[in-house]
């Protein structure tokens, strides 16, 4: 309308086979029927003349989540075959490695259909094996040096699939274009003729004394948290077609940056689906940001936050966690709560305000230098690292030698207690140092001194809503008070740092600054680095950051610039973080004063201490025992214990213990998860031949060596039965998440086939029978055996 140029393109629905893949394998049929279709694109595209040249998981579609409805796109890289020569630049490689054919590196001039075969077979051997046939760095080479004839076989892996299948898939991978099927019809009719001779398999419920099932623990319930939310009653009639477009890409601008997925559902009902986070307070507190952005964004109309788990597909509209989402966003009608399910409640505690029901989200809580709120105890059990944070801060104040203390260890083992009681002592002093706080977020990580604005927030006594003016006259003031910092110059950059600008008329020199021949980066640097030295000057300043795993990089290295420069200053900057943030940001103070503190697990003392605390003596040793063995002495799970103990349920793990187990479990390979999952069935203990027979041989043995070595589960040396190899979960509560992670259909196939294995290696009648009973429960959660 406004005689702007658009383009128009088709719109698809759905995931690519590579979203697929990464949280479950294809069943047999599924591949056959994937490459029958492919393979009937490419001959398609072939007998126009066209060479696709990336034929990849990702460029393979699924629409609307359906194997029969796989669409090939991006011919970003495609060419006829007799096209001008000068469209392939001479030395270079086009396509992907680990699916382009070998004559793809090079031989240009002899391309055609047939590498399109060669990279359609590496995409059957994914789907059917599980692994690519060419990983890692090495990709180019195995190719170049023929190694495909060295490539394990199908059957290696699944000795259960037909042999036509493997031989076919062996010919697609020929290094020789000579040696691979002509045409893609030729592969689709090998593959009809395959699938239509493949016995379908039979349930568990429908026959015999022995099921046959060709594939089960393929899929699984993961972690995710559900933003549910009805936009409200306005008319964008007023609107142009520009401005509604704008309205839109803003509103998928938000919901992308908290890594959310958007659905519109009837009735004006948006979904926001989050999934994949490294702890399960992350993936809650992302979905709650997101919430409340959401809200701000589109006005204070109701909204709910949910958590569970879900098998995740292209569309959750049918899904057990949506229907309860949406049933909590009726009750919120005519209200503008964000409403919170008691596992997104749990997660929240205390990084979030969540009123005195605990299920209303209003705000996250800011850095404060108190006990956080909402927690259990005191630092039981960490005396001795608090006595080292306080003797480290003494000899910084008296030497006047400044210092940074990174204090690292996994989620929820106790970090920010400790860091928090740490900064509540030095409060407490007769003469306490200046205290400053930042916390770290996904969202901010890339901010440039996103982190390093909220410490000067916090040190110039700036309040979110405040006016513009008032924060101009806390930094006149500031500048008033220390008049050796530079007058107005310094504070207009200081003020342009932490977003408060001045007025040309408030500079001493109007000019001074813009004509400074540094860089406006260097200005800021010098301008912070001015800052602290006034601040530590009048008394000692500690800085805690948490989160620095999240941390933004220019004020990481704003705070190495300062340990540097004001090494002579009392300068404590204390860092909280996750283990990882050594990879994160390798080397970034190998020549700064650094100290490590690394937290570990409580003591079983200082855990049944901080049980006790909390529970009084009402209850016995016993049940103290038991949560501290349950908990496996994790700060984080022994707090939602005692929660639990406390309301009554001593017997019973609290739904967030397991969020958090299952998040840690998630961050495996699929592979493992599977092969996992298959061993919860059995219960604590299980057999390698006994999770073979649900999974299949293939790489069975080498994933179990991985749990090993990961400390996930424990290899016995006195195996119950003859023969075979025994392992042990490494703490129940790692058993108990798997389990939850089945499906349904998983459930009732797994345990029917266990109970067979079982049976066969003779174990107790009653064990046996408890697994053909649970074949009738259902359900992917129920009581382990």
């Amino acid at each position: 309308a406004e005689g702007e140029p658009y383009l128009v393109m088709e719109w698809l629905s759905g995931e690519t086979l590579s979203s697929r893949l990464q949280r479950t394998q294809l069943t047999l049929s599924e591949a056959l029927a994937l490459g029958r279709r492919v393979a009937s694109a490419l001959s398609a595209i072939h007998r126009g003349g066209v060479v696709h040249r990336d034929i990849k998981p990702s460029n393979l579609f699924l629409r609307d989540g359906a194997i029969d409805k796989v669409t090939l796109i991006d011919f970003g890289m495609a060419r006829r075959p007799l096209a001008d020569p000068r469209l392939t630049i001479t030395g270079t490689m086009l396509g992907t490695p680990g699916y382009i054919a070998p004559e793809q590196v090079d031989h240009f001039s002899t391309l055609d259909g047939r590498a399109d075969i060669f990279s359609l077979g590496c995409v059957l051997y994914r789907c059917i094996s599980g692994r690519a046939p060419f990983r890692g760095p090495d990709a180019l080479r195995m190719l170049l040096n023929g190694l495909p004839r060295m490539l394990p076989r199908l059957r290696e892996f699944r000795p259960s699939i037909p042999r036509e299948l493997d031989d076919l898939v062996a010919g697609m991978l020929s290094r020789s274009p000579e040696d691979r099927p002509a045409s893609g019809d030729a592969v689709a009719a090998e593959l009809l003729q395959i699938e239509e001779s493949e016995p379908r398999p039979l349930s568990p419920t429908q026959s015999g004394p022995r099921a046959v099932l060709s594939e089960i623990m393929a899929a699984e319930r993961r972690l995710m948290s559900l933003v549910v939310l009805r936009l409200p009653d306005r008319t964008d009639a007023a609107l142009t077609i520009a401005e509604r477009a704008a309205h839109e890409r803003a509103l998928h601008d938000l919901i992308e940056r908290h890594r959310g997925k958007l659905e519109v559902l009837a009735d004006g009902v948006l979904l926001v689906i989050l999934s994949n986070a490294e702890a399960a307070g992350d993936l809650a507190a992302r979905a709650a940001r997101c919430a409340l952005a959401l809200q701000q964004a589109l006005g204070r109309g109701p909204a709910v936050v949910v958590t569970g788990r879900e098998v995740p597909g292209p569309s959750l509209r049918d899904s057990e966690l949506l229907h309860r989402g949406v049933d909590l966003l009726d009750v919120a009608h005519g209200t503008t709560a964000v409403r919170l399910d008691e596992l997104t409640a749990a997660l929240l505690r205390p990084r979030f305000d969540t009123g005195k029901s605990g299920r209303e989200l209003r705000s996250e809580r800011r850095a404060t230098t108190g006990p956080l709120p909402g927690e259990i105890g005191t630092c039981v059990g960490r005396e001795q690292e608090l006595d080292q944070l306080e003797m480290i801060f003494d000899q910084c104040a008296e030497e006047r030698a400044a210092t940074m203390v990174l204090l690292s260890g996994p989620d929820g083992v106790g970090k920010s207690r400790l860091g928090h009681e740490f900064l509540r002592r030095l409060g407490t002093r007769d003469q306490p140092p200046r205290i400053w706080t930042g916390v770290a977020d996904p969202l901010t990580s890339g901010a440039v001194f996103g982190l390093l604005v909220q410490v000067l927030w916090r040190a110039l006594g700036l309040v979110d809503g405040e006016p513009l003016e008032a924060r101009r006259d806390k930094i006149r003031a500031w500048t008033a008070r220390h008049p050796g910092a530079g007058g107005m110059a310094f504070a207009e950059t200081l003020g342009e740092l932490i977003g408060t600008p001045f007025e040309v008329e408030d500079r001493d020199d109007p000019g001074a600054v813009r004509d400074n021949p540094k860089l406006p980066s260097e200005q800021m640097r010098q301008s912070f680095l001015g800052f602290l030295r006034e601040e530590c000057q009048v008394q000692p300043v500690v800085i805690m950051l948490e989160d620095l795993h999240w941390g933004d990089l220019s004020t990481i290295k704003l705070m190495y610039a300062a340990l540097g420069a004001l090494a002579d200053q009392p300068l404590m900057v204390l860092a909280l973080a996750r283990n990882n943030v050594t990879e994160l940001f390798p080397q970034l103070w190998a020549d700064r004063c650094v100290q490590e503190i690394r937290l570990r697990r409580l003591s079983r003392r200082a855990s049944a201490q901080l049980a006790r605390q909390a529970l009084g003596e009402a209850v016995s040793d016993e049940a103290i025992k038991a949560l501290v063995e349950r908990s496996d002495r994790h700060a984080s799970y022994l707090e939602e214990l005692i929660r639990a103990a406390a309301a009554g349920s001593l017997e019973h793990t609290p739904p967030v213990v397991l969020a958090m187990v299952q998040a840690r479990l998630e961050k495996l390979d699929p592979a493992a998860r599977r092969v996992l999952r298959a061993a919860s069935i059995f219960g604590d203990t299980f057999w390698r031949g006994g999770v073979e027979e649900l999974v299949g041989v293939g790489d069975t043995a080498a994933w179990l060596a991985v749990l090993v070595d990961q400390g996930v589960i424990e290899l016995r040396n006195d195996a119950r039965f003859a023969d075979e190899v025994e392992y042990r979960f490494q703490h129940p509560l790692i058993r108990e998440a798997a389990y939850e992670m089945l499906t349904n259909d998983d459930h009732i196939a797994g345990h029917w086939l266990a109970a067979q294995w079982l049976e066969k290696v003779g174990e107790d009648a009653q064990v046996v029978a408890a697994h053909f009973e649970h074949c009738g429960r259902g359900g992917g959660s129920g009581a382990p055996l």
